[in-house]
């Protein structure tokens, strides 16, 4: 098969990427994407498994984000990394212990090391 290939680079409103962005979605349902510019067209057909590679970028005035679909004309299994999309940034993540501070009257046993690097509580030569 001979390589065809449709680029674009162009500045829209955000309203515009939006249907271009739910027209993908929505053809990718339906299991065909043609992409047409001008009088060039290319049919495209995805198979179920679809590698999505996605970069961020944030710089002091500007952001980025690339958004790279590919896929096999062959059936492959691809392993799912996990990625979430969305319009909320995440919480801080709490961690769970259950170590307790100790109250300040707590007194505690000398601790010896010995040379196989163990240690005793409340142990004396």
């Amino acid at each position: 098969m001979s390589k065809k290939e449709i680029n674009l680079n162009v500045v829209l409103d955000k309203n515009e990427i939006i249907q271009y962005l739910e027209s993908l979605a929505q053809n990718l349902k339906s299991e065909k994407l043609v992409i047409e510019k001008g009088n060039q067209f290319l049919s495209l057909t995805p198979s179920a498994q679809i590698e999505i590679n996605v970069e961020a970028k944030q710089k002091k005035e500007k952001e980025k984000l690339r958004i790279e679909l590919s896929w096999s004309t062959e059936d492959i299994d691809v392993p799912a990394d996990f990625l979430k999309i969305s319009s909320t940034e995440p919480e801080a993540l709490e961690i769970e212990s259950d170590f307790q501070s100790p109250s300040p009257e707590t007194e505690f046993e000398p601790l010896e090391i010995k040379p196989d690097a163990t240690a005793e509580v409340g142990t004396h030569p």
